[in-house]
């Protein structure tokens, strides 16, 4: 025979292991990348306060925020601070090392659902193990791989009657995500069909809202704030549950859904179901598992990421060898299918990540001997980071003799060059051999993150997925007095907490901001063009030259203002300008600290 179905559960589970082994061994050096930067910085933070990872604060897309807010629990950091603790520094190969074992209690759990619901529990097992979402993810330190595995273990204990080992598994569940509440009603529909008298079972089943709670609590008690009221404030500052988002979410999602199992095996299904077969109430259940958490992963989540449906994976896998059962050779082809496509996947995104590792080994020595700034997130600011360099915030000037580091594609934000100009150093475009795209410069794929170009599950192409370059700032002198902030020459001349222009006439400003002016040959006056947006709280506005204040005015509204000093007799050369406002603000999706905007400002 081509093709026999394993024989007996050890022998099933040592297949499965096997394979993990050789996939995950094959990357156990595969570089940082994504999110696993902000977890291990809250296993950083671990160190020095073990029982409260998420209190670490780091910079994120140029601002400071507070990881209580992160929209994950803290099982992950506090895996990964244990593992930092043990090993004393972070080397990528030990920490996924470690994480095979997540990998592990993944196949052991649905080995266990399976051999209870499947026919061919091997083939089911491996469905879930070469699903691209488990091939990539499982090589990262996000939460996914750690939430997947206690979610399913638990849900298969659950279902044996092992409450002693379910109720701890869908603790670990609720504190990995906070989406663990959905298996809720997941398995009070298994226990209306299964044991509906169970009263044990109905009240395990809530063991990862009890996690959950418990923490928030616990968290409370320390910091006086619940880590979901944090949480909703970035969303709302962020934008991230507006309409357009849940929609985008939503495509994506759906795109995403056809390759849990793949195209071949979800036609089969519907074109080879033989009439008249009975339909069985574990059929129910594990359809009634994917809807809703399917449902569910419409309307908590807002980037339509694949990772996020490998909780309903384990599911359909069993119920498409329930549906399949008399094509094995059917299920093997699926197999062999989804297997090529993820590691092809997994190739292309760690050739992504290792760009950037080889990028900062490049610019080290440059790193050692001069101050860099990284204007961007992920792998390449770990590794940045990991060398020495700094993290750039939002309206920051960098200045002379600096060096900074942007990412095209990692969230990189506007900054002002402290009076010089930028010269090229270095730049590395990164571009995968396998022509498959998980995420990209115009690319269309919405594997990690969804856009309203960005919609498919992957994208077949060969364009660039990032370009990183290094520059460096060159001092130059002012040329204008008077600077509009819409001339060519703004952008050197602005030294600090102005952002970017804006409809070409305008910036907004931070709480203050400095201009390098080109000195008047001859005292004159110094004026600022400002206006006053009816939502900036912002109503008093000052001057200083070269560190005096010149000028104060108080408006009582908004609208367009000329802010003037008398004539003032300015250093030679050029002249320090800075424009000061009493109070700033935050906009709803924006999350830039605002004053008000500057149009003009200068000697005339």
């Amino acid at each position: 025979m081509l093709f026999a179905v394993p024989q007996g559960k050890f022998n099933q589970f040592l297949l499965a292991a096997i394979f993990i082994l050789l996939v995950r061994i094959s990357y156990l050096d595969h570089p940082i990348q994504g999110d696993d930067y902000y977890y291990l910085a809250g296993a950083m933070h671990g160190q020095i306060d073990p029982a409260h990872p998420h209190q670490a604060r780091y910079i994120f897309q140029g601002r400071e925020v507070w990881m209580l807010g992160h929209p994950h629990p803290p099982l992950n950091s506090w895996v990964l601070a244990g593992i930092l603790a043990i090993a004393g520094d972070i080397r990528a190969e030990t920490f996924h090392a470690v994480y095979v074992g997540w990998s592990l209690l993944a196949a052991i759990g649905t080995l266990g659902l399976a051999w209870r619901y499947s026919p061919h529990p091997a083939l089911a097992a491996l469905l879930v193990l070469v699903s691209p979402a488990f091939l990539v993810a499982g090589n990262s330190l996000e939460s996914d791989l750690p939430f997947l595995a206690c979610w399913t273990a638990g849900i298969a204990a659950f279902t044996a009657g092992r409450l002693r080992l379910a109720v701890p598994l869908l603790a670990a569940a609720g504190l990995a995500a906070y989406q663990s509440v959905v298996v809720i009603p997941i398995l009070w529909v298994w226990l209306w069909f299964e044991d509906r008298r169970w009263a044990a079972g109905w009240i395990a089943s809530l063991a990862p809202a009890a996690s959950l709670i418990a923490w928030q609590w616990w968290e409370k008690w320390s910091t006086g704030v619940f880590p979901l009221a944090v949480t909703s404030s970035y969303f709302r500052e962020y934008g991230l549950q507006r309409g357009e988002a849940k929609l985008l979410n939503a495509q994506a999602l759906l795109g995403h859904s056809i390759f849990v199992l793949g195209p071949v095996l979800v036609v089969s299904w519907i074109l080879l179901r033989r009439r008249g077969e009975r339909w069985q109430r574990s059929d129910t259940w594990l359809t009634a598992w994917i809807a809703i958490f399917f449902a569910a992963a419409l309307a908590l989540f807002f980037a339509g990421s694949a990772r996020y449906l490998l909780p309903l994976v384990p599911a359909a896998a069993i119920l498409a060898t329930r549906r399949l059962a008399a094509y094995p050779r059917l299920l093997l082809f699926g197999i062999v299918l989804q297997l090529a496509l993820g590691f092809a996947l997994a190739r292309a995104n760690f050739e992504h990540w290792r760009g950037y590792r080889q990028f900062v080994e490049r610019l080290k020595p440059e790193i050692k001997t001069r101050r860099v700034w990284i204007n961007g997130e992920w792998g390449l600011r770990f590794y940045a980071e990991s060398e020495g360099a700094l993290p750039l915030e939002q309206g920051q000037a960098v200045m002379p003799g600096d060096i900074v580091v942007t990412s095209k594609l990692s969230y990189p934000i506007s900054f002002t060059t402290g009076g010089g100009t930028l010269a090229p150093l270095s730049e590395l475009v990164i571009r995968p051999e396998v022509p498959l795209r998980l995420i990209g410069l115009g690319s269309r794929s919405a594997w990690s993150v969804v856009s309203p170009h960005a919609r498919w599950p992957f994208e077949i192409s060969d364009a660039p997925v990032d370009v990183v370059k290094a520059e460096v700032v060159i001092e130059r002198q002012p040329t204008l007095s008077y600077l509009p902030m819409s001339a060519p020459e703004a952008d050197s001349q602005i030294v600090s907490g102005l952002y970017q222009l804006e409809q070409g006439r305008y910036r907004w400003m931070s709480g203050q901001a400095t201009i390098l002016l080109k000195s008047p040959a001859q005292p004159m006056a110094l004026q600022a063009v400002v206006y006053l947006p009816d939502l900036a709280p912002a109503r008093q506005v000052s001057l200083e030259l070269d560190g005096r204040e010149v000028a104060r005015q108080t408006y009582q509204g908004a609208g367009l203002y000329t802010l003037t000093a008398p004539a003032q007799e300015a250093p030679p050369g050029r002249t320090p300008v800075t424009i000061k406002v009493d109070k700033t603000f935050v906009a709803p999706g924006d999350t830039r600290r605002l004053g008000i905007i500057l149009q003009e400002i200068g000697f005339r």
